[in-house]
This record gives structure tokens, C-alpha cells and sequence, in this order.
């Protein structure tokens, strides 16, 4: 349901947005209302309607800082576990009414919002060594997975928290790899 929002930001430093947010703004609120607030209010809101009509799919959009801890990356990544933990809640509430409701959990994805670490060579390069498919993923990849889970070929899938990310986060780097 959301595109969301990347906020790199330090922890303890990380209270007020940047410069493009209005002056004052705090970070954690902006970024909870982007990506945990709106997607809620929408999913509610079509929900409603879904189960009046017979039912529906909602897919939500999460990311692999909600299940992996990053670096300066605190309030984005529990932003994606808050709507991680809500699409299981509600696939639950509401699949009785045959509305059903997954994520997906892209990893590094092509795209505008990704230009500063897909547009830099040394930080590819690293990051394709910790991927079994090494590679950085495409946009069109996760709309695959987001149109099957929209889809009735995904009818019987609810609940489910999906990585598109090339099996970065199913694996770990081993302290023997060189």
C-alpha cells in the first residue's frame, strides 16, 4: 500500500528531519505517518469496501532493515516492522471476510529513492558480494510478486511477509568466506 520512505539517520541524532521536511519536523513522526499512519488508514478504508464486495487483496510494501538491523537506519526499519507485524495482524482480522493481506520486503531495488547506493560502484560492488544472486534487484521484480499476491493465483496466501531480495536475507556471511 505505500512506497514508503528511506530515513538514514543515526539514532541519537537522528530527532528531526532534514532539510526538504518542513523546519521542525520530527523525523520519527514524518516517517511514521509515510509508512506505518497512511498505509493503516488506506488498508482500513478499502478493506471495508473489499469485504462488502466479496473480498480482496492488499499488499503492502516493507523492507529488509524491518528484519535485519543496519546502521543508521532505526526509524525507517521499525516503520517496516510496524507494517510487517500489522499485515499479519490483519490478514488474520480480516481474512475471515476474504480480504487478504501480505507485504513484500524488497531489498537494494533499482529505483529513483535507491540512486545514491545504486549509482555508486564501491558500495555495489560490496553489497553484490553479501547476495546469492549477486546482483541489485529491479523494480519490475517486486511489482512481479506485488501483481501475484493482488492476483487469484495468490488466493490462498495471507499473512505472509515476502523478501524480494536475491537471498540477501536469508543468509548470513560466513567468518570462513574470504
Amino acid at each position: 500500500m505505500n512506497g514508503g520512505t528511506e530515513a538514514a539517520a543515526p539514532a541519537f541524532r537522528g530527532t528531526t528531519a532534514p532539510s526538504s521536511a518542513p523546519v521542525g519536523t520530527p523525523l520519527p513522526d514524518r516517517v511514521h505517518t509515510l509508512n506505518v499512519r497512511a498505509p493503516l488508514l488506506l488498508a482500513g478504508r478499502f478493506a471495508r469496501v473489499m469485504a462488502e464486495r466479496g473480498g480482496g487483496a492488499i499488499v503492502d510494501v516493507s523492507s529488509t532493515p524491518a528484519e535485519r538491523g543496519t546502521p543508521q537506519n532505526m526509524v525507517h526499519a521499525a516503520s517496516k516492522g510496524a507494517i510487517e507485524d500489522a499485515t499479519r495482524a490483519l490478514a488474520a482480522e480480516w481474512g475471515p471476510r476474504a480480504v487478504r493481506v501480505n507485504a513484500v520486503r524488497p531489498a537494494v531495488t533499482r529505483s529513483d529513492m535507491s540512486a545514491p547506493i545504486t549509482g555508486n560502484e564501491d558500495i555495489v560492488r560490496t553489497y553484490v558480494t553479501s547476495v546469492p544472486l549477486g546482483r541489485i534487484g529491479e523494480a519490475e521484480e517486486v511489482a512481479n510478486l506485488i501483481h501475484f499476491l493482488a492476483s487469484p493465483a495468490g488466493s490462498y496466501v495471507t499473512g505472509q511477509v515476502i523478501g524480494v531480495d536475491g537471498g540477501w536475507g536469508s543468509t548470513a556471511r560466513s567468518i570462513f568466506a574470504s
